[in-house]
């Protein structure tokens, strides 16, 4: 996206540019800061990106003639941008020749004289391509390659630095946001929790684990974890636009915030310092969970709240699979790490994993091979749901082998392009917030690269290690050929795609091969 900008000065501010050069770059000063990334598409041209208001955090190039300055938001590095047509303005540039005032205001600066530019370094040069192995049958180094790229590429600055309420005393530089082509532009806890247990590797830690403290600033004073955090500091509970959400809070906000402090204190070796830190939060954060008397994660018919933030809107109603598997995986980690550092109720959080983990069975569908995603509202098979049951080795070895072999030997049900349908085909959702989405697309049918680590341990652990291999290089393929997005629908029965350069797509394949490679 671009946008020209000619601002035309009085004397006064043709005086002041006098002596001034202000060929450079430039960005808007009440944006977060200075986003620009380059990423690798899938017809592996580089490409860049800045936003989805570019022309707010976009890089610009300044001219003079002395008496007029022309800022132009054309990312003159991106291939083809176009200029839009340009808006005339006003405006002051300091002594410094380093911000630019304009005089009026626009519509994200109502007031007059505090709408500014400010210079910024020039975008970094355009990274060499990811090197791509045909002969590999898992293309490992590829995946790393990219995965480093979206990480990086995905971070957007904290608005303020420590003047930042949410940030004050954390110091957190980025926000982790789902994807590299800033769409969603916060740093949502359940992707962020994923992004560090796939690409830890490609990541700095010490930037990392200041953003994870970050999110657990934005903890609700009940408990609540949030949805996300966005860079200006606002804790968001709720899937949905931001103060008009779909419920209150979304129910995986808790057990994510948890997988996020137990990855990030593991991830990089042990680090006792964060996970005390934080573990009294965390163990807030599972309290506040709502759960049925045999341990389930209920969800009230009448007023129902988001379940798992990759089908946060579709309304699940009664004991969750998905949200219970969630808390035991928890609670498990919690109980694992407070063992290790010596702080927390390890017997609690063992006790309340062992508690719902043997009621999952309530869940299983009596007349086919998975287990159902809820007991009132959508109580129909959860195919990812199925998968993560079977990987953290939940019911009985008869159970599971039997699920998995049927998703091995009918995969056109769940799988294309290596991605999973979180329903079987052609299975839709039946209650959502607000509609739900049309059959094939985003959480109603698309696919998705989300849970193939899942995939990944449930068909190896079931004696399905070659049928995984399988998927996983048909979702390298795709990801090489067409990009990697969000979720995808080639025409069951819809033709549709996600959001470009997605973190979590390419950092749970990297941890599926890295699964499936392992001893």
């Amino acid at each position: 996206m671009s946008l020209a900008f000619v601002l035309v000065g009085a004397a006064a501010f043709a005086t002041r540019t006098e002596g001034c050069n202000v060929t450079g770059y430039w960005s808007y000063i009440p944006e977060p800061g200075y986003v620009y990334t380059w990423v690798e598409d899938g017809d592996s041209t580089i490409k860049c990106f800045t936003g989805n208001d570019g022309w707010l955090r976009g890089s610009g190039v300044v001219a003079t003639d002395g008496v007029t300055v022309t800022l132009t938001f054309a990312d003159q590095a991106c291939p083809g941008a176009a200029p839009m047509k340009p808006i005339t303005k006003s405006g002051v540039l300091d002594s410094t020749c380093s911000v630019l005032t304009m005089n009026d205001t626009q519509p994200n600066c109502p007031t007059a004289g505090s709408c500014a530019y400010r210079r910024v370094p020039p975008p970094p040069p355009p990274p060499t391509p990811c090197v791509s192995n045909s002969s590999a049958v898992l293309d490992v180094e590829w995946l790393r390659c990219r995965a480093a790229g979206i990480t990086a590429g995905c971070r957007e600055p904290i608005a303020g630095g420590a003047s930042n309420p949410t940030n004050r005393g954390i110091n957190a530089t980025y926000a982790y946001t789902p994807d590299a082509t800033h769409s969603y532009g916060a740093q949502w806890t359940r992707d962020f929790a994923y992004m560090i247990m796939g690409a830890a590797s490609v990541m700095d830690p010490i930037e990392v684990k200041k953003s994870v403290r970050y999110t657990f600033a934005g903890q609700r004073a009940d408990g609540c974890m949030p949805d996300r955090v966005q860079v200006d500091g606002l804790s968001v509970m709720s899937p949905g636009g931001t103060g008009h959400g779909f419920a209150d809070h979304a129910i995986d906000n808790g057990p994510f915030g948890v997988l996020l402090l137990t990855t990030a204190a593991s991830a990089w070796g042990p680090d006792k310092t964060l996970f005390c830190d934080l573990e009294p939060a965390a163990r807030r954060a599972l309290a506040f969970v709502n759960r049925s008397a045999n341990g389930l994660v209920y969800n009230d018919p009448l007023k129902p709240n988001c379940t798992y933030g990759f089908t946060d809107t579709v309304a699940k109603t009664g004991n969750l699979l998905f949200c219970s598997l969630l808390f035991i995986d928890a609670s498990q980690q919690m109980a694992k790490l407070s063992a290790l550092h010596g702080c927390g109720d390890t017997a609690m959080y063992q006790h309340q994993a062992d508690e719902a983990a043997v009621a999952v069975d309530e869940l299983s569908d009596p007349d086919g091979p998975l287990w159902f995603a809820a007991t009132i509202d959508n109580r129909i098979p959860d195919v990812w749901g199925s998968l993560y049951l079977v990987s953290l080795n939940l019911s009985t070895p008869a159970r599971r082998s039997t699920a998995m072999s049927a998703i091995q030997s009918q995969p056109t049900l769940y799988i294309r392009a290596g991605q999973v349908r979180s329903t079987p085909y052609p299975m839709t959702w039946t209650r959502c917030f607000g509609g739900c989405a049309a059959n094939g697309t985003y959480q109603n049918g698309a696919y998705w690269a989300t849970p193939l680590h899942y995939l990944a341990t449930a068909m190896k652990t079931t004696g399905h290690l070659q049928f995984a291999t399988s998927v996983l290089s048909d979702a390298v393929a795709d990801f090489k050929a067409n990009g990697i997005y969000e979720d995808v629908d080639y025409g069951y029965p819809a033709s549709s795609r996600g959001v470009l350069n997605y973190t979590d797509s390419v950092t749970n394949t990297l941890l599926a091969t890295q699964i499936l490679l392992s001893a």
